[in-house]
């Protein structure tokens, strides 16, 4: 008898706004922006969450796409990541997570000149400054498809510490064009695409394989009525996507083969 009543006891405490106010997510985000610009861009989504959840949720940045390469594959105990779909596949099949929610827009990478060059004329940039975050970036990668041969690359710049930066260096004379994610194009129609990449399912929040399932409902439930709350307008912009949809890992299986190329695969 005692022990049913101490089952009982725990599980009103665990299923309470005061425990839930007590557990801890880590969310883990990838470094497009520096680390002091990322607290600021994520502050509108992790307040949705923490007040639609009752959940304390830790942001967890990294200085740059090393340190969150490098971080990714030393398990270092993240509840939930949002990134894109290369990430998000490699994580799936080594790493068992999975997905949640996606961006309802895909996501794609567009290289962009204040030249208007001409479309698809890569040859124009050989020896050319080009502006983007840093490997294993989803940007970095699409743009070595385009240009495989060492001998006939442009000088990847990857110093920049968000993709606006990298626009902003275009401007500032300092890079011929800059590898940038497609949804941003509308904010600057004053430049030209020159190349845009493939289209990968949109960017994506996973969960560690070691969260609940009851608490994954919940980040769920959340994520997918965001848009409904006027609140959270703010947060969906910064994100620079429109609303959450339900994801599953079937979605992403493939998008990780890019990575490949990079050390630390599957290590």
């Amino acid at each position: 008898m005692k022990t049913t009543l101490t089952v009982i006891a725990l599980a009103i405490l665990f299923s309470s706004p005061v425990y839930a106010q007590q557990r801890i997510i880590k969310l883990a985000v990838e470094p497009d922006y520096s680390q002091e610009q990322a607290g600021e861009v994520y502050k509108p989504f992790v307040a949705y969450l923490e007040k639609t959840t009752k959940f304390k949720i830790e942001l967890v940045t990294s200085r740059n796409y090393s340190s969150y390469w490098a971080d990714m594959r030393s398990s270092k105990g993240w509840d939930l990541v949002f990134d894109e779909a290369h990430f998000t596949d490699y994580r799936n099949q080594f790493y068992k997570f999975e997905p949640l929610v996606r961006a309802a827009e895909p996501s794609s990478y567009s290289l962009l000149s204040a030249e208007d060059i001409g479309v698809g004329n890569t040859k124009a940039l050989l020896a050319e400054n080009i502006m983007t975050m840093s490997a294993p970036s989803l940007g970095y990668a699409m743009l070595l498809q385009y240009f495989p041969n060492p001998m006939q690359q442009p000088d990847i710049r990857t110093t920049v510490a968000s993709w606006n930066d990298a626009i902003d260096a275009v401007f500032a004379d300092e890079g011929k064009a800059a590898m940038v994610p497609s949804s941003m194009t509308t904010l600057y129609s004053n430049m030209f695409e020159v190349l845009k990449s493939r289209e990968f399912p949109g960017i994506a929040v996973s969960a560690s394989p070691a969260l609940d399932a009851q608490t994954k409902a919940a980040i769920k439930e959340a994520l997918l009525k965001m848009h409904e709350d006027q609140d959270a307008f703010q947060a969906l912009s910064e994100l620079r996507i429109s609303q959450f949809v339900p994801a599953t890992a079937a979605e992403y299986v493939g998008s990780g083969e890019i990575l490949k190329s990079f050390y630390g695969y599957g290590q």
